[in-house]
C-alpha cells in the first residue's frame, strides 16, 4: 500500500511540474483538502460573485480567448501535460478530485476549474450594436438563459439584456447551455427596461414583446429595423412593466392544445424567423 501511495503521490508532482512548465509559472504544491485556506477563499469569492466557476478545459480556453482574467486554476493529474499551455500567464495549482468537486456543478468532475473575474457590457453598448438584441424579463432558469445567448450569438445578436431576477449569467448551467456563447455574446445583468427601452429608441430599434391578445402573427408580420426583443418567463410571461414600454407584441401561431413555447424554444424561432426576413 505505502510503495502505491508514493508512486502515486510522485506522479503527482511530475505532472504539477511538467504542467508549470508548460504554463511557465513556478510549480505549486498539491492542494489535497477542501479545508485548505486557499479554496476556503476562492468559494467565498465564488458566493460573492466576485469571480466565477468555468469547468473543464475547454470553457477554460474559450474564457481565455475571449480575454478573462483568471485569479486560478486548479487542476487533478490526469490534465494532459501541456493542454493549457495557452494559458501560461496563469497561476496553476494541482488538487486532488474531491477539491475540484467542491467547485463544480456537473455531477463528474472536470480535470481542471478555472476562476475568471466577471465581466459584462454596459446595456448602451449593445443596443448600439447591430443584430437583433434580447431582454430577459425574470427568466430564471440558467439553462434557458444559456441557450438563448447560443441562439444570439448564431443568428450575430448584438447581446443579452438581463433583467433584475434573471438566473445568473456566468451560472454554470447557463455557462452550458450555452456551449460557451455566454463567454463571448455581449451582456448585461439587472437592466432596468424602461432605460433599456430609452437606450434602444435612441439606437433606432423597435421594441418586440411576445404574446399577448392583439399579437401580430410572427409569420406575417414585417420588420424593417432592428428589434430589441422582450421575454418573459414561460409561467408568468411579461411583466406590466416591460409590457409598458412595449411597441410591438408578436405571437408564434400555435396548433390547439399548444398555449405556449419554452421561452428558449420561442425565442429560437423568433429570432431565425425575423434574422432572415431582414436578411433578404
Amino acid at each position: 500500500m505505502a510503495g502505491k501511495v508514493q508512486r502515486a503521490d510522485t506522479a503527482a508532482d511530475f505532472m504539477a511540474r511538467v504542467i508549470a512548465r508548460g504554463f511557465g509559472v513556478p510549480s505549486a504544491r498539491m492542494i489535497e483538502s477542501t479545508r485548505n485556506p486557499r479554496v476556503q477563499s476562492l468559494l467565498r469569492c465564488v458566493e460573492s460573485r466576485e469571480l466565477f466557476v468555468l469547468e473543464g478545459e475547454k470553457f477554460i480556453l474559450d474564457a481565455a480567448a475571449s480575454g478573462f482574467e483568471f485569479e486560478e486554476i486548479f487542476h487533478d493529474d490526469h490534465l494532459k501535460p501541456g493542454r493549457l499551455t495557452a494559458l501560461a500567464r496563469h497561476r496553476t495549482t494541482p488538487v486532488r478530485r474531491e477539491v475540484l468537486a467542491r467547485f463544480c456543478d456537473a455531477s463528474s468532475p472536470q480535470h481542471a476549474v478555472g476562476f475568471a473575474r466577471r465581466r459584462e457590457s454596459a446595456a448602451s453598448e449593445i443596443l448600439a450594436s447591430a443584430g437583433p438584441a434580447v431582454y430577459l424579463d425574470s427568466v430564471q432558469d440558467p439553462g434557458n438563459l444559456g441557450a438563448i445567448a447560443r441562439i444570439l450569438e448564431a443568428v450575430s445578436g448584438a447581446g443579452l439584456l438581463a433583467s433584475e431576477g434573471c438566473a445568473d449569467l456566468f451560472h454554470p448551467r447557463a455557462l452550458r447551455g450555452s456551449a460557451g456563447s455566454l463567454l463571448r455574446v455581449k451582456a448585461a445583468s439587472s437592466v432596468d427596461f424602461r432605460l433599456a427601452a430609452e437606450e434602444a429608441r435612441k439606437s433606432g430599434r423597435e421594441i418586440c414583446g411576445t404574446g399577448g391578445r392583439s399579437a401580430e402573427d410572427l409569420f406575417s408580420a414585417s420588420f424593417e429595423k432592428p428589434v430589441l426583443w422582450a421575454f418573459g418567463s414561460e409561467g408568468s410571461g411579461l411583466s406590466p412593466a416591460v409590457r409598458r414600454h412595449v411597441e410591438r407584441r408578436i405571437a408564434i401561431p400555435l396548433a390547439p392544445p399548444v398555449e405556449s413555447l419554452n421561452v428558449a424554444v420561442a425565442a429560437g424561432v423568433i429570432l431565425f424567423t425575423v434574422t432572415s426576413r431582414l436578411r433578404s
